[in-house]
């Protein structure tokens, strides 16, 4: 293996220098790194002022007009098949707002109840409708009530929380089931997978097709004679494919730390402008910092990254085949049409056989198939879906296949070097390699 890898810590060395080199790749990168930082801090900042500004003016708004003293009676008016109990709406309602509302069941309907209403001053009617198994709490509020709209607004956002529990309980009564408790880390593991292979998705398409370009303008050069002299076939192939690989990682770093210091520094500017701020991003962020420091192990984390840039090695080492076998750069787009439909294709089948549950271990053959594996195992491992042992058993099928990757594409390039002439076809690059 060591006479397949001579002179490959020349070619690595070689390509990355020129590779982060690139004013393209340096520019991309600062310009990419500041909209990571920035974006999210204008954002967070920008929604919290708005926001603030929003419930400021509401809260004096409302501290003028709402009244709850202004509503005597709440008329009930029940049109369900199924009759529920009702009995928690006045102490609920009276626990929110601090006063005492009367409830009292009205048979007369809607219209007769709203001219009553109007005659006799300072009630609201409650309507309680029926669909399927869900019912629907409204406040009706007749002209001439003598009850504003602010005062029936805020009634009737206290009834839509009591609602909520009376239909948690008729769930309860008809299922024999408690209705399932939103789980964090559910949420956690989809966001979690789904950066996971869109990351890798990107990622392949960027890079792959720039290992491809590489190779390919390797063979054009006139020192192709020398350079097979000195430098193994494999080793040509192995250290374009790492530098690349590792220079689209270190953009890819600098990209995520950057949003991150983004993320953490709005939300630090927000919760200056508004410590006891609802926003969901900042709850999102502080949910997921404590269900890491719950369930993610140092382990667990090390593991999932190691999958995570295999992946990105794998995908490379894909796009080197097309870039051993094409001889010009003209026949890249012929030769990478396999490389993309294979990412394609495992793209999709990891969106939909599954790979979006990274908390769980569904669809295991997944993890065993390395090109679907980089794409939803690290998630798994990340979140404690499958063991370690699987783990490093889908790291070890991922490694093997770029080693035979690698390999297959150094025999291609040493067989496609000096053939001049259109791409050969599969059988003649069999019998070339052969």
């Amino acid at each position: 293996m060591n006479e397949q890898l001579k002179g490959f810590d020349k070619v690595f060395a070689f390509t990355f220098k020129n590779q982060v080199k690139l004013k393209s790749y340096i520019v991309t990168t600062l310009i990419v790194s500041m909209l990571c930082f920035l974006l999210p801090v204008a954002i967070l900042v920008t929604k919290e002022l708005s926001a603030k500004d929003a419930d400021g003016g509401k809260e004096v708004a409302n501290e003028e007009k709402v009244d709850f003293a202004t509503v005597d009676e709440i008329l009930l008016i029940d049109n369900t098949t199924d009759k529920i109990d009702l009995s928690k709406l006045e102490p609920l309602l009276e626990e929110q707002t601090g006063t005492d509302f009367t409830f009292t069941e009205y048979e007369g309907g809607l219209e007769k109840a709203a001219t009553y209403v109007k005659a006799e001053k300072g009630k609201l009617i409650l309507l309680v409708d029926q669909v399927g198994r869900t019912y629907n709490l409204n406040v009706v509020r007749p002209g001439k009530s003598g009850i504003n709209k602010e005062t029936a607004q805020a009634v009737s956002d206290v009834l839509e929380y009591a609602g909520s529990a009376i239909q948690e309980d008729y769930n309860k009564a008809i299922t024999g089931e408690d209705e399932k408790e939103f789980d964090p880390s559910n949420l956690l593991a989809m966001v979690v997978s789904y950066l996971n292979i869109m990351v890798l998705y990107f990622f392949a398409i960027m890079y792959g097709q720039t290992v491809a370009g590489n190779i390919v303008m390797e063979k054009n050069s006139k020192l192709m004679e020398t350079l097979l002299v000195s430098v193994k076939p494999a080793a040509v192939i192995l250290g374009k494919l790492l530098a690349v690989a590792l220079s689209g990682m270190m953009q890819l770093i600098i990209w995520l730390l950057s949003v991150g210091a983004g993320l953490y520094g709005g939300g630090l500017i927000a919760r200056m402008i508004n410590p006891k701020s609802t926003m969901l991003i900042k709850e999102l962020i502080d949910m997921a910092t404590g269900i890491a420091q719950n369930m993610i192990s140092p382990i667990n984390l090390i593991l999932a990254i190691v999958l995570a840039l295999s992946g990105i090695l794998l995908y490379c080492s894909l796009a080197g085949v097309g870039g051993a076998i094409a001889g010009k750069q003209e026949d890249l787009a012929a030769t990478n049409g396999l490389f993309v439909l294979v990412i394609l294709a495992c793209f999709f089948v990891a969106l939909g056989a599954g790979g979006m549950d990274g908390a769980t271990a569904e669809n295991a053959w997944m993890d065993l198939v390395p090109f679907t594996a980089v794409m939803v195992t690290p998630a798994k491992v990340l979140l404690g879906g499958i063991s370690i042992a699987k783990g490093l058993l889908s790291l070890a099928i991922v490694t093997i296949t770029i080693i035979v990757l690698t390999l297959l594409s150094g025999k291609i390039y040493k067989a496609m070097a000096l053939y001049k002439g259109n791409m050969p076809s599969l059988k003649k690059l069999m019998g070339m390699i052969k």
